[in-house]
């Protein structure tokens, strides 16, 4: 970690940053990453900071301001944000049985797979390095079905580990590592909060009725969380390459839909 300095007017101050930086020594390559003070403007006397990580400590100070300047800064306090409330409502997955079905070694399993215990700085240095292969397999597990990359976007989570959040099986990088011992507690906090928000995927989907010109097709409602949908979404496509991804977005109340083949057609030279 390195503090860094900037230039203002010719004379040389300290930035309010922190650098952090994990360098590959077989590559050769760095990663780099910056911390700096967020800003809020406002001119009430109380305000409420939202999204912030759990089990947190944030440094906040405050300063005044009018058309001649800026006041120097109050005294900086201390904030700690609490940990995440487990839900009691059955909703979290069996998250470690789907980890021992994707093969995932039980030293790597024990670390990674309990979302409801959030892994230690020791843990966290072993999935870094010793699991990070593990991820493809994991990944899946933990999303359980469910997108949860909007919550880790809110929270700042690193690129190279947003796939931790979608449930990608896609391979985490090198450079994945300095955001795995950063991130990983923000992304098991979003993964906790979308087990009690977000509906699991329809199930049963299966295509009938298929004419020249329509095809109908069925679901089921999810089996986690079936009662917070508002609407159904279908992605419609032709098979071949470069064909454009028609949306159908159809109310709760229905689970069965003809679609019929030359919409597909007409959207497709439109776009």
């Amino acid at each position: 970690m390195e503090e860094r300095e900037e230039m203002v007017e010719g004379s040389r101050m300290k930035r309010q940053t922190f650098v952090f930086v994990a360098k590959d020594e077989h590559s050769n390559s760095s990663t780099v990453r910056e911390f700096t003070f967020s800003t809020l403007n406002t001119t009430n006397t109380c305000d409420t900071i939202t999204d912030l990580r759990s089990a947190a400590r944030y440094i906040v100070y405050v300063t005044s301001r009018n058309g001649y300047g800026t006041s120097v800064p109050s005294i900086r306090s201390i904030a700690s944000t609490n940990i995440v409330t487990i839900p009691s409502n059955g909703t979290i997955p069996d998250t470690m049985k789907c980890c021992t079905e994707n093969g995932v070694s039980s030293y790597c399993s024990s670390k990674m797979c309990s979302v409801g215990n959030e892994p230690s700085s020791l843990s966290v240095l072993s999935i870094a390095t010793s699991c990070r292969h593990e991820w493809p397999k994991v990944s899946p597990c933990i999303a359980d079905g469910r997108n949860h990359t909007d919550c880790c976007l809110r929270k700042n989570v690193q690129s190279d580990c947003l796939g931790i959040c979608g449930g990608s099986v896609e391979s985490l990088g090198i450079h994945s590592v300095l955001c795995l011992n950063l991130d990983l507690s923000a992304i098991y906090q979003c993964l906790l909060e979308g087990y009690d928000t977000h509906p699991s995927p329809p199930i049963n989907v299966t295509v009938e009725n298929v004419s020249e010109r329509t095809v109908q097709i069925k679901w089921e409602q999810p089996e986690t969380n079936a009662h917070l949908v508002n609407n159904y979404t279908l992605f419609i496509r032709k098979n071949g390459h470069g064909s454009v991804m028609k949306e159908v977005t159809k109310t709760i109340h229905l689970t069965s839909l003809f679609i019929p083949f030359i919409d597909i057609e007409c959207d497709e030279s439109t776009y």
